[in-house]
């Protein structure tokens, strides 16, 4: 099957272009500004939960209990946290908890 899309490459998109095109709703689809503000959002979002995320994990460690980071988590962006604004922005540590 494999070798046959390979060999209707350009038959294959078509095909399948035009079944997108007679599926597709215009008059509901969002406007690029629109998908760009809902991407940043949605970037902000992933971006203080993976900041709540590492804040929780580090005070568990604190607390001398076993957990790990998931292996997939973006260290570079991982320099500050803030949980459901009883935390003020503060270094990443296991203190960044304290008082909640």
């Amino acid at each position: 099957m494999a070798f046959m899309i390979w060999l209707h490459k350009s038959a294959v998109i078509k095909a399948l272009s035009d079944l997108i095109d007679q599926e597709s709703d215009d008059a509901a689809a969002m406007s690029q500004q629109d998908l760009e503000v809902r991407l940043a959002e949605i970037g902000r979002d992933r971006l203080r939960v993976e900041r709540e995320e590492a804040c929780l994990i580090w005070a568990v460690q604190a607390a001398g209990d076993s957990i790990e980071h998931r292996g997939r988590r973006n260290t570079e962006r991982g320099t500050w946290c803030r949980i459901a604004d009883r935390c003020t922005i503060k270094a990443l540590t296991p203190d960044c908890l304290d008082g909640l």
